[in-house]
């Protein structure tokens, strides 16, 4: 089965956005997005939206290799077993398997280092707040002081 480029980009782009695991809510908890609109794709940086974008992703819908599902005026996709199975092929015709791996596994990395700052930043902010209500640099010197009113 022929892919033309566009096509091949939005595979390799839904194969990337499926593989990362984000932050787990009620409708996803594993934390792995199944489907995706082309525009999340394009504002996520895996796919430069041009003008046969929504052509390219009927075609793939039309040969099995996506689903697509449209709620809303919004179609969202994902890669069907067929398409994933083709892409894997390509992948390793071109040599490209480690390579893809690796990526997969630096964006996963890049993904949880940026959700560990905002974690550390968020933890800083009430770090913050709790010492200006305490009017105290530190716990310690709260438990000090403490300890100091109980010996009296």
């Amino acid at each position: 089965m022929s892919v033309t480029p566009d096509q091949l980009k939005i595979l390799h782009a839904l194969r990337g956005a499926h593989a990362l695991r984000r932050e787990p809510t009620t409708g996803c908890p594993s934390g792995h997005q199944r489907l995706h609109t082309l525009g999340a794709l394009d504002l996520e940086g895996r796919l430069d939206i041009g003008p046969a974008t929504s052509a390219a992703a009927r075609g793939l819908r039309q040969k099995g290799l996506i689903i697509g599902r449209t709620l809303h005026t919004v179609t969202r996709y994902t890669l069907s077993e067929e398409g994933l199975a083709l892409l894997t092929e390509l992948e390793e015709k071109a040599g490209a398997t480690e390579l893809v791996a690796a990526e997969l596994a630096f964006e996963q990395a890049q993904y949880d280092w940026e959700q560990a700052t905002e974690r550390r930043v968020m933890a800083q902010r009430a770090i913050n707040k709790a010492r200006t209500r305490a009017e105290r640099p530190g716990s310690i010197n709260l438990l000090l002081d403490a300890m100091k009113e109980t010996a009296r």
